[in-house]
């Protein structure tokens, strides 16, 4: 499970590094050959989706027969909006795809926030300057 908030930057490259304790879980997870996670806009910010999740949303939606107009509908709903991206599983570096950039609010500071089966990243709110 994805717990914590850690801070990171996106680089020049739109890439972030995802935080160690992260990794460690992906890594750990992942079957022999695997090497990508799936991103999708949420609110401004990236949801960021191991692969063992969106293989149980693909078996919720083998469940549903495609026959149905609404079934399709919803299927396409949530299929549309995700981006399959590979990832350094040796130094957790992780490209932005630019069509997700254009959607998103994210800048150069960035902040990772668990989410249980998943993580975010936002960007970083500012402090509010003392004084």
């Amino acid at each position: 499970m994805f717990f914590g908030t850690y801070s990171g930057q996106l680089d020049q490259q739109k890439r972030i590094c995802i935080p160690s304790d992260f990794r460690k879980i992906l890594v750990e997870r992942l079957e022999p050959g695997q090497d990508s996670v799936y991103l999708k806009a949420y609110g401004g910010g990236v949801e960021v989706y191991p692969p063992w999740e969106m293989a149980a949303i693909y078996e919720e939606f083998k469940q549903k027969s495609i026959l149905d107009p609404h079934n399709r509908d919803e299927m396409s709903e949530v299929a549309k909006d995700f981006y399959r991206q590979k990832f350094d599983t040796k130094n957790g570096r992780l490209k932005i795809p630019e069509g997700l950039l254009k959607t998103v609010l994210i800048g150069k500071e960035i902040v990772f926030e668990g989410g249980g089966r998943f993580f975010r990243v936002r960007a970083e709110a500012k402090s509010p300057r003392a004084g």
